[in-house]
């Protein structure tokens, strides 16, 4: 399969309304998936070749999911959204100010009713800032660091220990009430959702009175999470404030024992510096991507380069169907026109009706006053009817006859008048509907094309301040300190730490050791001491006995050597 035109073929993503399993995601509107797929540039989970290679294409817009969608724990913005609560609080604690915290702005923007519209807690109040130490110290590498008022050298472990725990406590109940919030504003959200619904709108004054009142409730417990929420992170940033020193003006020189444990560090962050060079390469070639995407004032056929001039490229064929104004104007003439000339058809098959019926009941009124002028006056019944008679009465039944006849036949042709006109109200009332769905869909165009206008204004303006950007001479580099420099900015940290952390364990850890020894050794000496004297004992014995037997052979052999 071949890769999709004017792309180079290892800069293909993968269509983001597909996970990495290519599982369709449900959209908000209807339908799941890609929801122009014959238009879209992206690969797609059917295009097997080009979705293997192809690169990941991101997360889809949370606002565009169903609900249900939204719900999934698995939802990689589900996860941001409850880790953007650890975020939020380290910046906060490492800025030393007490700050309201930043909720998740992605659930703001799904609008709700006015009597749930969203009030963000109200701030704290803000710590003084911290002392301004730029005077005499240019970059953050070579400030070093001043003990605190509270110097650490005078807290013991156990304390900084407890510290450490009474923060990490206070961060887990962070991250548990911001969970507790999003909880409650997904479930007021919702409930705002069903009240506006069409089934609920009929509701009666109790079921509706009811509903806002939890509604009401809902709201007072998202305000006090909010308030617990902010009171926690005041805790938080005031407990980080007892325990991080504060950086000084003052340099201090690093000691030489230092530079290798220092090396070391700088080393393990070299692999991070190359994951970041090589992220930054990623980002600048998709940015040449879009640019030469982007439709430009220039000539067709050309790009600009970096250094202003132009070459020539094929012209990009735009991912998105434009539907021209003219058009949409000439298919909303015609549904005027249409509109007009079924009006002028029901009005003329109502006047046609009327005229009709008019002309039925003249018709009626005619034979019938013919009739009655035809009949002659009642005889007397002492009369004799003539012949006369006879045949006038004759020709009046068949004139009766004929009547009956033409009214059977005009009510057939009313009857069949009816039946016509009922089956063209149908008619006529089908392309009412296809009218307004014509109508509506004139307008979502509409809508369309206007934010085709605002996208394409967007991306020349975007299109303008690159080439303006690219145009402009290079920035110069930054100064990037040297080795030296930064071993003598880390310097003072590393010496400190030893000091005042290091050294009260391993002071520790020598007297632990000095009393095993000593106990070790008086239980060593206790059991060889008791060895030795049961040893000696055994020697003296087996001297003495030595001594007696060297006595009595002495004696023994005497006499003998004597004869």
């Amino acid at each position: 399969m071949n890769s999709p035109p004017n792309y180079k073929y290892n800069d293909i993503k993968r269509c983001h309304w597909y996970d990495d399993n290519g599982r369709p995601y449900r959209r908000i509107h209807g339908g799941q998936g890609c929801f122009r797929p014959i238009h879209c540039t992206f690969a797609h989970p059917f295009e097997k070749e080009l979705w293997e290679i192809a690169f990941d294409g991101g997360d889809p817009p949370l606002h565009l999911l169903a609900d249900e969608e939204r719900r999934l724990e698995s939802h990689p913005e589900a996860l941001q959204s409850n880790a953007s609560v650890g975020t939020a609080i380290s910046g906060i604690v490492a800025k030393g100010k007490q700050t309201s915290i930043s909720l998740d702005p992605k659930l703001e923007d799904y609008g709700s009713t006015p009597a749930l519209a969203f009030q963000p807690p109200p701030p704290l109040t803000p710590a003084p800032p911290l002392p301004d130490t730029t005077d005499e110290a240019p970059t953050s590498m070579d400030v070093p660091v001043a003990p605190h008022e509270r110097s650490p050298e005078l807290v013991p472990a156990d304390e900084n220990l407890k510290m450490w725990m009474r923060c990490v406590q206070l961060l887990s109940e962070a991250v548990t009430l911001h969970q507790k919030y999003l909880a409650l504003d997904r479930e007021l959200y919702d409930r705002g959702r069903l009240a506006n619904i069409a089934p609920f709108c009929g509701l009666s004054e109790s079921d509706r009175a009811n509903l806002q009142a939890y509604m009401d409730s809902l709201e007072s417990q998202r305000a006090d999470k909010a308030k617990a929420l902010n009171a926690l992170v005041a805790r938080l940033a005031e407990a980080k404030s007892d325990f991080w020193p504060i950086p000084s003006g003052k340099r201090t020189a690093m000691p030489g024992g230092e530079m290798k444990e220092a090396a070391e560090k700088l080393d393990s962050l070299e692999a991070p510096i190359v994951e970041l060079r090589h992220t930054l390469a990623t980002i600048q070639s998709d940015i040449h991507r879009i640019l030469s995407a982007v439709p430009s004032d220039q000539e067709p056929g050309t790009e600009p380069t970096q250094d202003g001039t132009s070459v020539d490229q094929p012209q990009r064929r735009s991912a998105v169907p434009v539907v021209l104004p003219e058009e949409v104007e000439k298919i909303y003439d015609m549904l005027l026109e249409m509109e007009d000339r079924l009006s002028d058809l029901e009005n003329d098959l109502l006047q046609h009706d009327n005229d009709m019926a008019d002309e039925m009941n003249e018709l009626i009124t005619e034979r019938i006053h013919i009739l009655k002028l035809a009949l002659p006056p009642p005889a007397p019944r002492r009369r004799q009817i003539s012949q006369e008679q006879l045949r006038a009465m004759e020709a009046l039944e068949q004139s009766i006859a004929v009547s009956e006849e033409q009214v059977a036949a005009l009510t057939q042709d009313m009857a069949e008048l009816s039946s016509h006109s009922e089956a063209v109200n149908a008619e006529n009332a089908n392309l009412k509907l296809e009218n307004e769905l014509l109508r509506k869909q004139i307008q979502m165009l509409r809508q369309r094309d206007e934010e085709l206008d605002r996208m394409q204004g967007e991306l020349r303006a975007l299109n303008t301040a690159v080439s303006t950007y690219i145009s402009t001479d290079a920035v110069p580099p930054l100064h990037v300190p040297s080795a030296d420099e930064l071993l003598q900015g880390v310097m003072p940290y590393l010496a400190q730490s030893v000091r005042t952390l290091i050294n009260p364990y391993l002071l520790h850890h020598r007297g632990e050791i000095q009393e095993c020894l000593r106990a070790q050794s008086a239980e060593v000496e206790s059991q060889v001491t008791s060895k030795l004297v049961v040893t000696q004992q055994m020697v003296e014995a087996i001297h003495s006995w030595v001594n007696r037997l060297g006595g009595s052979g002495g004696a023994a052999a005497g006499p003998r050597t004597h004869a």
